[in-house]
């Protein structure tokens, strides 16, 4: 699983999201499962709906901070993609540091919980050790 975010300079979607910079560099960043540190699903207890936490290790961060700040200074927005899933699309006004973002659409629990495994799982650690081996006649 893949999770890219990405910057936009209108509020509208098109099928070419990302922009190319002056530098004829896509504005955009991919993470995988090394970038990010964690991953929960929290209630606002506003509305009732669940969203999702990122936390992001801290070289990831530097790079999102350096994002979330072009964005921002560009009045732009930042679309987050799953698998090529679009899952929010927000205008970022204040460049957002410490490595920590919120996927802020109300989702249902199961859903937010579903969500928040396929970011993650691809942190999850599988140890094998071989038991013995055994045959099986029919």
């Amino acid at each position: 699983h893949t999770l890219e975010l990405q910057y936009n300079p209108t509020n509208e979607l098109g099928e070419q999201t990302a922009i190319q910079t002056k530098e004829n560099r896509y504005k955009y960043l991919l993470l995988d499962s090394n970038d990010i540190a964690s991953v929960e699903t929290n209630k606002d207890e506003t509305t009732g709906g669940h969203h999702i936490s990122v936390r992001l290790n801290q070289d990831a961060a530097k790079k999102f901070g350096d994002l979330s700040t072009v964005i921002a200074q560009e009045k732009g927005y930042l679309s987050i993609i799953l698998n090529d899933s679009l899952l929010s699309y927000d205008r970022i006004n204040h460049p957002i540091l410490g490595g920590h973002f919120q996927i802020p659409n109300e989702y249902e629990l199961y859903e937010a919980r579903e969500l928040r495994h396929k970011i993650d799982l691809n942190n999850l650690v599988f140890d094998l050790k071989k038991l013995n081996d055994t045959i099986i006649n029919n």
